[in-house]
């Protein structure tokens, strides 16, 4: 596993800056949502072949490179033309993470409502998936316990309808952790490996306390107080090769942050051939 960060913790920058001071404190990939991290990018309309190729060449300077292109826009809404302009913002990043060599477009659903639902997830996979296929890009989705994809089991499900190679999961365990559950956490990191654990793109890790926040997600907090398990998921984890990103990161603690992931991936990681896991 490499072990990464997502690039706006570092603040907004210029591409090589950017790198640079990423890559000089240890870590060596990224999550970059380029009108959250790149200056002068205020919106996905703005990223031009520039700033795309710019970005390019920062990656080859440095050698940090580029796990997930981040593009969390909703595509599950159910108002046609405003689900259209969504999937519009990812169809226009899969050429760009086509140059920039990212390991995937990632993205997710939002709150279920009335204004969000599975169905209208399909259809934007429907458009989705074949310009994917084309450019032999990765899309991601990241499953959160209060939206649209927020289970297990539904995300197995579509990984069932939708049986494309270029289909992954961005796995963030403390999305998918609800209070009652934490208890019985280790219980839900075995369901989630069994149910998409070969089609696990990227891992977000965080700390969180045991309750809830503002938004309804578990309440940040450091890594050394957090209630995720760690052992126990990086064991579950063991077998997957895919990179860790560190979200939430403050950049004077990142040689903290790196040694505590590195010291449970030294712990748990076993010598034997990879698994493949019921799908």
């Amino acid at each position: 596993m490499i072990i990464g960060v997502r690039a706006h913790d570092y603040g907004k920058k210029l591409p090589t800056e950017l790198l640079k001071a990423i890559g000089k404190d240890g870590w060596e990939t990224v999550q970059l949502a380029f009108p959250k991290a790149i200056e002068g990018v205020d919106s996905f309309d703005d990223v031009s072949v520039e700033i795309v190729n710019e970005t390019k060449k920062a990656t080859q300077l440095t050698g940090v490179s580029i796990a997930v292109l981040g593009v969390y826009v909703d595509p599950s809404l159910t108002d046609e033309i405003k689900r259209k302009e969504q999937t519009r913002f990812l169809l226009q990043a899969l050429p760009q993470a086509h140059v920039l060599g990212a390991g995937c477009v990632g993205t997710e659903t939002t709150v279920r409502s009335e204004h969000a639902d599975i169905k209208a997830l399909y259809r934007s996979l429907e458009e989705l998936l074949p310009e994917a296929e084309r450019l032999k890009v990765n899309l991601g989705i990241e499953p959160v316990h209060r939206h649209v994809l927020h289970t297990p089991e539904l995300t197995r499900q579509i990984l069932r309808d939708f049986p494309s190679p270029n289909l992954k999961i961005i796995f963030d365990p403390l999305n998918l952790l609800t209070p009652d559950l934490i208890d019985t956490q280790n219980d839900l990191w075995k369901k989630c490996i069994d149910s998409f654990g070969d089609h696990i793109i990227a891992i977000h890790m965080k700390g969180a306390l045991g309750e809830l926040d503002g938004n309804g997600m578990l309440a940040d907090a450091p890594f050394a107080s957090s209630i995720l398990a760690h052992k126990a998921l990086f064991k579950t984890m063991r077998y997957i090769n895919a990179p860790i990103l560190r979200e939430g990161a403050t950049p004077s603690e990142a040689a903290s942050d790196i040694a505590f992931i590195k010291n449970f991936i030294e712990k748990t990681r076993e010598k034997s051939p990879p698994v493949h896991y019921p799908i």
